[in-house]
Formats: C-alpha cells, sequence, structure tokens
C-alpha cells in the first residue's frame, strides 16, 4: 500500500487568498490518493476525486529487479473525456541504501517525468 501527503505552505503575507473551488488542482489528482497494489495483478477500484466517484485501474509487475506500477483513470469532465496515466519503475540499489523512483505522469496537460531517490541513513 502508498500513501502520500502533500504538504502546503502558507501563502507569503499579503498573496491574494482563494485558489480553485474545491481546494485542490487537477480533478483531484493532487497525489494524495492512497493506492493498494496487488502484485502480479491489474485490480479497479473506486475512488473520489472531487465531487466524482472514478474507477481507477492499478497494475504492477516485476521487470527484473525493478518494480514497476502502473495507474490509470478515465472519466468524463466538463470538457469531455479525461484520461490520466502513471508509471513509477522502483529499483533498490545493490547495497540496500538507496531506493529511486521514476516516474511519468499523461493527462490531458501532457506528460511529465520525475526521479527521486531515497538513501537510507
Amino acid at each position: 500500500k502508498i500513501e502520500t501527503a502533500t504538504k502546503r505552505l502558507a501563502p507569503p503575507a499579503g498573496a491574494p487568498a482563494g485558489g480553485p473551488p474545491g481546494g485542490g488542482g487537477g480533478g483531484g489528482m493532487g497525489g494524495d490518493m492512497p493506492a493498494t497494489y496487488t502484485l502480479g495483478k491489474e485490480t479497479t477500484t473506486d475512488q473520489q476525486m472531487g465531487q466524482n466517484t472514478v474507477p481507477v485501474t492499478l497494475g504492477s509487475k516485476w521487470d527484473g529487479s525493478k518494480l514497476i506500477l502502473t495507474r490509470s483513470s478515465t472519466f468524463n469532465g466538463p470538457m469531455g473525456e479525461v484520461k490520466n496515466s502513471n508509471k513509477e519503475t522502483w529499483e533498490l540499489a545493490a547495497d540496500g541504501n538507496t531506493l529511486t523512483i521514476n516516474a511519468e505522469r499523461t493527462s490531458p496537460r501532457g506528460t511529465d517525468s520525475t526521479t527521486k531517490v531515497f538513501t537510507k541513513n
């Protein structure tokens, strides 16, 4: 099970208040949704995204020593069909001290990628 939490800083003094209705951007795709993966299987679960309940498909598999996690959803938004997909590749270094996660996200806004490196102290 993977859970993430986004910590938002308070706006600077004098900055206008507000933001999008509902307090979040991206139609609830802020990344703070827990995901439970079943290794080697694809599962579908309903998740709350804003005012909508959306079916989300989760997949996981091994590629040698790398763990591949996928997540996709399709729903109807105000502008029509919205498709989102994520692919993460998790790799633990041979010494067991460094975890690297390469992530690629595709949405109506385009595709972006990030690399996160975690080092054991």
